[in-house]
């Protein structure tokens, strides 16, 4: 995915590039608001699964490691932006590519992003385990990064028939390996969850009408006492 993504040719940008690059098309906001919409559904069940107390298990570690790779993605793209201002403000004759406050904005875009994967990180760890957290943020990270640095920088023309082919068949890979991930371990946790059958609910049900009928009599030989104390005291 990495190798064959376009994204590498891009060498140099300036400000009044990348904000032209932002105004005239439409790609590179979908490239940011079509991930950013698979990132919200990940967090809206991240609350959802909080709030269940469904921690430790796999569907809450695979929420927690796309949010990740999604601000992981997001901090790589513009971290990207960033760097192409830095080259064209070193290259011989370019511009001061940080002379502008926007380009201040992109880089607080790059350190949120990134500081919202470390928090992503950690809270997933905490509750979910680490083998299912990881490879779910870098496979997510990898696949998100990449189509988002086709869409927001327009090189979808780049690819050609090869690349585009090993490009595609990463992206399917990633995918499929997390998709893999996640069932194999719904999996097994299925089959270590306790099994309810009819002779355990027969067993339950009899020991509770066994201690209700105990509670009776209890009951009945106390209220009988009592009955006894009064007449005697008469």
């Amino acid at each position: 995915v990495v190798l064959s993504a376009p994204v590498l040719l891009v060498e140099s940008m300036t400000m009044g590039e990348i904000s032209a690059m932002f105004g005239t098309s439409p790609g590179p906001l979908a490239g940011l608001l079509v991930t950013a919409t698979v990132a919200c559904g990940a967090a809206i069940f991240v609350v959802v699964a909080t709030r269940r107390g469904w921690e430790g298990r796999t569907s809450l570690g695979l929420a927690f490691g796309t949010l990740a790779g999604f601000n992981g993605s997001y901090s790589i793209t513009f971290t990207k932006l960033v760097w192409l201002l830095f080259a064209e403000t070193i290259r011989p004759g370019g511009e001061n590519g940080f002379a502008q406050p926007a380009a201040w904005v992109l880089g607080g875009f790059m350190s949120g992003g990134e500081a919202i994967m470390i928090v992503c990180l950690v809270f997933g760890l905490h509750r979910s385990e680490a083998s299912v957290v990881v490879p779910t943020y870098y496979g997510t990270m990898t696949v998100f990064s990449a189509v988002q640095g086709i869409l927001v920088f327009d090189l979808a023309r780049e690819l050609k028939t090869a690349s585009a082919v090993h490009f595609v068949s990463g992206v399917i890979i990633c995918l499929a390996a997390v998709v893999l991930l996640g069932s194999s371990r719904r999996h097994g946790e299925l089959l270590r969850a306790p099994r309810v059958n009819a002779s355990t609910l027969l067993r339950t049900s009899g020991m509770a009408s066994s201690a209700a009928d105990q509670a009776v009599s209890r009951a009945s030989m106390v209220g009988g006492n009592n009955q006894r104390g009064l007449c005697h005291v008469q």
